[in-house]
This record gives C-alpha cells, sequence and structure tokens, in this order.
C-alpha cells in the first residue's frame, strides 16, 4: 500500500495491490470496497468521487 500525489493537481490516491486465492477475487473485492467506504466515511466522503478500480 502507498500514497500517492499528483505533481500537477495534487490529488491523492492511495494505491493498494492486494491477492486472492483463485475463486475469491469477489470476495476479496467486497472486502476492500467495504474498508473504502468505511475509511470514506471517517475522513469525510463527500471529498471523494466515486472510487475506480481496474
Amino acid at each position: 500500500m502507498r500514497i500517492k500525489i499528483d505533481e500537477m493537481t495534487g490529488e491523492l490516491a492511495l494505491l493498494v495491490s492486494d491477492f486472492a486465492d483463485e475463486g475469491e477475487e469477489d470476495d476479496q473485492k467486497m472486502l476492500w470496497d467495504e474498508a473504502v467506504e468505511e475509511l470514506k466515511r471517517h475522513i469525510g466522503g463527500s471529498y471523494f468521487p466515486n472510487t475506480l478500480r481496474n
């Protein structure tokens, strides 16, 4: 996990790499989605637009 700040815009991004066993990918995505929503609630979710993920 790392934090990246765009030099031109000043935007902040939290970059997370995680691994899952075959067949558990959807469970891992759901876990991270819930964790990000909880983080947004704690720090003020209105600051963050919809979460983008690959």
